[in-house]
């Protein structure tokens, strides 16, 4: 696991690349914000997280638009945990996209 606060901008996005770099889907990293977002024919996510910390992520039947202050990449299970002062939320990889 690696804890990384937003205001690192440049080492949250290498780690957030990092992490879904063996993830089907495709990635943006600008310098005001870093986008993960599945394939248009497989199952619909993205994760989107801002350098003033605000963050929005859909997965099917949910999404969520908030604000943090750090992350946790879980690369074992797939999953990235983002923490605030109002939120606790767990972006999990969908298992139809844990493969290129």
């Amino acid at each position: 696991m690696m804890r990384i606060t937003v205001d690192k901008w440049r080492d949250f996005c290498q780690e957030f690349a990092g992490f879904f770099q063996h993830i089907n889907g495709s990635l943006e990293c600008t310098d005001e914000q870093v986008t993960f977002r599945s394939p248009v024919n497989r199952v619909s996510t993205h994760l989107s997280v801002f350098r003033n910390g605000e963050f929005s992520a859909t997965m099917p039947l949910h999404g969520i638009d908030s604000k943090i202050s750090e992350a946790i990449f879980n690369v074992q299970e797939k999953s990235v945990q983002l923490l605030g002062e109002a939120v606790d939320y767990t972006y999990r990889v969908p298992s139809e996209l844990q493969s290129k």
